[in-house]
């Protein structure tokens, strides 16, 4: 067996573990709909947005509906709880839809 073909069975080998490993964080990933109360304008959005952006552990925050929010994050690392404090920490009452 020559250097190219073990350089090519190596680069095979390792992109069977980085598939491997990316189908298992894709495990980890929770996604909740929490409604939040009180959301009224572009700036409140916003702040809130950021907040949650700003946790470890949350991969994506998006308005889906008018006081909506579409969350991704890693159950591994952040429950719904954490989410909804961390929305009441700004101001305004949250639960999940």
């Amino acid at each position: 067996m020559g250097y190219s073909s073990l350089g090519r069975l190596r680069g095979e080998s390792l992109a069977l573990i980085i598939k491997a490993i990316s189908a298992k964080l894709n495990l980890m990933t929770e996604k909740a709909l929490m409604q939040v109360h009180g959301l009224s304008d572009a700036e409140s959005t916003k702040r809130v947005i950021e907040s949650l952006q700003a946790l470890s552990g949350v991969e994506s925050v998006k308005v889906s509906d008018r006081g909506v929010l579409a969350i991704a994050y890693d159950g591994s690392y952040l429950t719904v709880m954490d989410l909804i404090r961390n929305v009441r920490k700004q101001g305004f009452l949250a639960s999940m839809t």
